[in-house]
């Protein structure tokens, strides 16, 4: 199978080389790029398309690129934030347990301690 995938990469690179060399010789006429604010000197078609097939690429690239970028920058942001998360997870699973007469706050009601009837209450006893 490795064998295959060189042979195919091979003659895949070689028909693209040949194409290459067949369009820039079917395209060989001098031509003048005209702009607003004048003109370029003779070159071949085949080399002002290839400018601007080119240009467009780096046109398309340059933002394609910033936003590439920026979700590598938000993903590693994320990564980041996890890892903390998970440390903290971690770092609570390993606290001791605290014994039951210190988890009770001070002035809080003992359950073994008898329900205050409403009268008691009233009486102000």
């Amino acid at each position: 199978m490795r064998w295959f995938r060189r042979i195919l990469s091979i003659v895949l690179v070689g028909a693209l080389f040949y194409g290459a060399l067949r369009f820039s010789s079917e395209n060989a006429q001098l031509v003048a790029i005209d702009y607003v604010a004048g003109q370029t000197a003779e070159i071949a078609l085949w080399q002002a398309l290839a400018l601007a097939a080119g240009a467009g690429a780096l046109l398309s690239a340059l933002p394609l690129g910033f936003l590439w970028t920026r979700s590598r920058l938000l993903a590693w942001q994320y990564r980041r934030a996890m890892g903390r998360q998970q440390s903290e997870i971690h770092q609570l699973r390993n606290l001791p347990l605290a014994p039951a007469e210190s988890a009770a706050p001070k002035g809080a009601l003992d359950v073994a301690d008898p329900p205050i009837s409403r009268g008691a209450l009233d009486s102000g006893t």
